[in-house]
């Protein structure tokens, strides 16, 4: 029998409460020390007979296995060889695609200073709109955590945050949705996980994982204070802007961001405390928005007597009040406890406490200032708590709990209230009067996404072998209520919504409004990942199974109705009626609903596999692939909502409406949804009504979800020590796609018609062509017999989504303390559905492109190939006077060109009147022209002064520095003001800033 010695390895930093940890190399000579925290490390080789070497100052981030060798010779027992450690920047073992900012770049790079604006300079990751493109701050924070990442061609759905591993977000529809907002003062490190994502995850979008500070034996502080105002910002407003059509510009009100952070020992090596708190502000003027003149002559007559006019106005600028948007965010205490209870058991426990504002939003897009949304979130909070326990230097056990919390009340204008009808106007484009000005066209008075999830594992790791297995729970609860503007009638409240053109109303939309509440059961992960390492070759193999199980709690689907503060009838508490457009009997119970369960119940299996090979035996160059299938993410606003009974009614129906004696009032009976009066037939004789308008196929609810498969090649190559390049193509693929179907109709129920586009060069292939394959329902079935049956897609036709792109990116250190990340991206997304498309158009398919209104075979394949990127970040401390440089620069796809066309019925080929008065047509294919690309560039040059113990450094930040005015949104309604812009990116902005350290 030969006997193998084994070398004791031992790691040791201030990040680690236990002060070490330790490991003892396999027969093979390999050795793992799993699961560090970020930080600064010393790693001791020891083997009797031989001299002891020390490798020091190994700089490791998170997520990266880091390999570490030593040459022991034989030595005296004293006997220590010193080795300045060079921090590797090639993972020749993980397959995981990532881009990690430290704590020093989270203080040092230009930003926003939010999750969102690290995300944006990951090479890959797309906001979901241009004009979420942030200039020192300038943009609402809860907007930028709302717009998410798509990368590689993911969905921003399929983002996630998490905080230590664990779901951060709230438990709405999409994991990008958070609304307690990371504070990046609380942050060691981000992590953002952008390919070959291993089995511990559901989804395959962008991962960022927040490692939170911890304190230390040392007592530290943090302090870090910058802010603007219109002051120090540049005008912008060209010529060219001038020409077409802007008349201001969105400039900065001003910006604010104040926070400290305290954190030390409460007992030496035993127990250390970490807070942090941070206020922060924004508010931006709109360009070519104002407030309303201010005034209460409201058009519009109402018949109740003795009630108060119908809110009805047209809207007229004050031009001396230029609109601007208002987000603040207020933390009050973000705290962290790490305990080493024992010398095997360390716990943390950690929350915070936050309320903020999204005030006026979307101001800047296309609502007055009359119809934007008042969205306050708060209290809104988080709790985590984890242990860990290193049972032997190869065995690990995990756990932790995280619960989020979110609520929020989201509500009108202040001065407006909910009899201001709200106004949409065809002529302008912006909507103004009162509430939601949407199709939505609902305020939430009460809206609660609670979530809680838990997660444990079990890791076995040797030097040529890591195993990992564990479970992921997540459940959750949303209560939503939905609350509409008011005409007022002698009925009693009517839910509606006007729009109009040239000042003239010519539709009436009309609504229910209802209360929800469904539940999470079960988003259950259970996941094994098994890692070999033989020679230079390493494969990674994972599977996770999936378990998701919603349901809809016995409940009141609609509240007690009674009089407003008018005296005006809304029904009464027998019936149950809260408004005209609600029948009288729901279910068995009247008002009452029985629990509906298994909405959906679903189970699948996700396998991921991956390799790494070591192409030089020296740990400098790596080629490493994987693949992998993930779940799109479902939370309790998707599917669970959707088959909810106060859901699956018609809640929204229109009518054509013209306006005979110009009093602005509909004098129609609403409630008749026959064509009466001034009024024409209702699109959907179901508003309100007991019967249900959306029916889902048991084959979605107890089916496989939608999927994606992800795959991606790539070689990483160190240039010189501490720099390494990037090349790597990925590829993404949804699949499983959902389709409504009107199984009451088919292809012969419908009239077709054509009509031409209008004659103009910058309509491209359209200008002046005959443009066919439109259809109108017979008007013997229009309005009867609506129903929405969601099913796969796959029943109709083939549908595909398909992502192809290539990332080329440099990471790591140079010089004497400088750092550089960035490269370029290329890639292309090609959307396919023609096949389901020509089996009728009783069928709506979902595409996650731009399908417009056309259904002819040039609109059913969109290419999107303008999805290239460069982006770069770099800091560097200059050898003068203590003086820091750092930068970002962005290059990124300008504003899709689109056009869009109201034809009235005699417009058309149709021969008679179109059931709705008009049709919108889009008379441009989708991705075939862009506006001028996005270039941005942000500077910041900082003092370093050393006072004793502490570090003072004053900072000022120069945004958007070459003064770019790019459009971010655009008029996209074809006439005169066609691409008009309504958004620019903000001028040269000036921040001044301190940050204090100790």
């Amino acid at each position: 029998m030969e006997a193998v010695s084994r070398v004791l390895s031992q790691a040791t930093s201030p990040s680690l409460i236990e002060g070490v940890r330790t490991a003892v190399t396999d027969g093979s000579g390999r050795y793992a020390i799993t699961e560090l925290r970020p930080g600064t490390y010393n790693v001791t080789f020891t083997l009797p007979g031989f001299s002891v070497v020390l490798n020091e100052g190994l700089e490791l981030p998170a997520a990266f296995t880091a390999t570490v060798n030593a040459e022991m010779s034989v030595g005296g027992v004293e006997e220590t060889i010193t080795v300045a450690g060079e921090s590797p920047v090639v993972d020749i073992q993980n397959v995981r695609q990532q881009n990690t900012f430290t704590r020093e770049e989270l203080d040092n790079l230009p930003t926003n200073r939010s999750v969102a604006g690290f995300a944006t300079l990951t090479l890959g990751a797309t906001l979901s709109a241009p004009s979420a493109q942030n200039v020192g701050g300038d943009q609402s924070e809860a907007l930028s955590s709302a717009s998410g990442f798509s990368v590689h061609g993911s969905r921003r759905q399929d983002q996630k945050l998490l905080l230590n591993g664990m779901q951060a977000t709230d438990a709405s529809f999409s994991g990008n949705s958070n609304r307690n907002a990371i504070n990046p003062i609380a942050a060691q490190e981000l992590v953002m996980q952008i390919g070959g994502i291993s089995a511990e995850s559901e989804t395959g979008g962008m991962q960022i994982n927040v490692i939170p500070r911890e304190g230390g034996n040392d007592f530290s502080f943090y302090f870090n204070a910058n802010g603007t105002n219109g002051d120090m910002q540049t005008e912008n407003l060209s010529q060219e802007m001038k020409d077409r059509g802007l008349e201001t510009v969105p400039g900065v009100k001003k910006v604010y961001d104040v926070g400290y952070a305290l954190g030390g020992p409460i007992v030496r090596d035993k127990m250390w405390f970490f807070v942090a708190s941070r206020w922060w502000g924004s508010q931006k003027f709109a360009p070519g928005n104002y407030f309303g003149a201010a005034h209460n002559d409201f058009l519009g007559t109402n018949p109740t007597p003795g009630a108060t006019t119908t809110g009805f106005t047209l809207y007229e600028p004050d031009k001396t009040k230029p609109a601007y948007t208002n987000g603040y965010l207020s933390e009050k205490i973000n705290g962290r406890i790490t305990w080493q209870a024992s010398e095997k058991n360390k716990f943390t426990f950690g929350g915070n406490w936050q309320q903020h504002c999204d005030c006026r939003r979307d101001v800047d897009t296309k609502l007055r200032p009359s119809a934007v949304r008042q969205r306050r979130y708060g209290p809104s909070g988080l709790a985590q708590m984890t242990w860990t326990n290193p049972i032997s230097n190869r065995l690990l056990l995990e756990g932790g709990f995280t619960f989020s919390a979110y609520h929020s009340v989201t509500g009108r204008a202040p001065e407006t209230s909910i009899h201001h009808i709200s106004i949409s106007d065809q002529s302008s484009g912006f909507s103004h009067g009162s509430g939601y000005s949407t199709n939505s066209n609902y305020a939430r008075p009460h809206k609660k996404f609670d979530q809680w999830n838990q997660r444990f594992s079990l890791s076995y790791a040797t030097g040529s072998h890591a195993f990992k297995i564990g479970v992921q729970h997540q459940s959750g609860i949303n209560i939503d209520k939905t609350e509409t503007n008011h005409l007022i009638m002698p009925e009693g409240r009517a839910p509606v919504r006007y729009r109009i053109k040239k000042g003239k109303p010519n539709r009436v939309y009309q609504y229910t409004e209802l209360q929800n509440q469904q539940n999470l059961r079960h988003n259950l992960g259970l996941f094994a990942q098994d890692q070999w390492t033989i020679d230079r070759l390493t494969l990674t193999l994972g599977i996770r199974y999936g378990y998701y199980n919603a349901y809809v709690p016995s409940q009141k689907i609609r509240a007690p109705g009674g009089p407003d503060e008018y005296g005006n009838s809304l029904g009464s508490a027998e019936n149950g009626r809260d408004s005209l457009f609600l029948a009288d009997n729901y279910g068995p119970d009247g008002d009452t609903i029985p629990e509906i369960q298994n909405v959906p119940n679903w189970s699948d299996i996700q396998p991921r596999v991956g390799f790494a090979y070591d192409l030089t035996g020296r740990g400098t160059t790596a080629i490493k692939g994987s693949i992998g299938r993930y779940i799109r993410y479902e939370g309790t606003t998707g599917i669970p909502r959707a088959n909810n009974m106060a859901r699956r009614l018609a809640r929204g129906a229109r009518r054509s409406w013209k306006d005979s004696n110009g009093n602005y009032y509909p004098d129609c009976d609403l409630t008749n949804y026959a064509a009466n009066g001034e009024c024409k037939k209702i699109n959907n004789d179901k508003l309100g009504s007991a019967d249900p308008y959306t029916t889902y196929d048991p084959e979605i609810l107890n089916g496989n979800r939608r999927y994606n498969w992800q795959a991606n090649i790539s070689v990483e190559h160190e240039l010189k020590p501490g720099l390494a390049l990037d090349v790597g193509w990925f590829r993404t693929s949804y699949h499983n796609f959902y389709a409504s179907s009107n199984r009451n109709r088919s292809a012969a129920n419908y009239d077709t018609f054509c009509l031409t586009a209008p004659t103009d060069t910058k309509l491209g292939a359209t200008s002046g062509k005959e443009i066919c394959g439109f259809y109108d329902l017979k008007p013997a079935y229009f309005g009867t017999d609506d129903e929405a049956y969601i099913t796969q897609a796959s029943n109709f036709g083939d549908q595909t989504e398909v992502y192809n792109g290539v990332d080329i990116g440099i990471t790591g250190r140079f010089g004497d303390g400088g750092m550089l990340r960035g490269g370029v991206n290329l890639g292309r997304t090609v959307f396919d559905f023609c096949d389901v498309m020509t089996k009728g158009p009783q069928i709506e398919f979902e595409v996650s492109g731009v399908a417009g209104s056309r259904s002819d075979k040039d609109f059913c394949r969109q290419i999107n190939g303008n999805q290239g990127q460069i982006k770069f970040a770099a800091s560097y401390p200059l050898p003068i006077w203590g003086i820091e440089l750092s930068g970002t620069y962005q290059n990124l796809p300008g504003v899709m060109a689109a056009a869009t066309l109201e034809y009235e019925s005699e417009d058309t080929t149709l021969g008679r009147d179109l059931n709705d008065g008009d049709i919108e047509v889009a008379l441009m294919k989708p991705y075939s022209e862009w506006g001028e690309r996005i270039s941005q560039l942000d500077i910041r040059l900082g003092k370093r002064i050393d006072v004793g113990g502490a570090s003072i450094r004053a900072r000022f930040d120069i945004y958007n520095i070459f003064n770019s005015a790019v459009v971010l949104a655009e008029n996209t309604d074809y006439g005169d003001n066609w691409r008009d812009p309504s958004a620019i990116l903000g001028g040269r902005l000036m921040k001044f800033g301190v940050l204090i350290e100790y």
